[in-house]
């Protein structure tokens, strides 16, 4: 994977002058702050940021805090970050911030709207 990411012009331990790591990947990203807001959520984290420095204690406590509803929409902009984080090392194919955030909204309504339909036929 170490040399994916050098072909990806990205050195594994560092990017753009910060250590790399999920936190940073997942949150502090700029592009991936901008994936936040699109997704509608960034109110959701910029008030909590910094009492946190690791991404599982933030997404706990977003998880222990918040709506079900948040909960997903988190959920689904991670697992689309983490996709096309993904892509971009294995295919060299990326999104835009937008459109990451524009994914993870579409992922987490065609969820919701499939548990509507579930719970109406229950």
């Amino acid at each position: 994977m170490k040399e994916k990411w050098r072909q990806a012009g990205r050195d594994v331990s560092r990017e753009i002058g910060m250590l790399y790591d999920d936190y940073h990947a997942f949150v502090l990203c700029p592009q991936v702050m901008t994936s936040w807001t699109t997704a509608g959520l960034n109110h959701i984290i910029m008030h909590i940021l910094p009492n946190f420095n690791n991404v599982a204690e933030l997404l706990f406590d977003i998880c222990s805090k918040e709506e079900c509803d948040i909960d997903g929409r988190v959920a689904a902009l991670i697992w689309c970050v983490w996709q096309n984080r993904n892509a971009k090392v294995w295919s060299n194919i990326q999104l835009s911030s937008e459109q990451v955030g524009n994914q993870a909204f579409q992922l987490w309504k065609n969820w919701f709207d499939a548990q509507q339909i579930r719970n109406k036929q229950t």
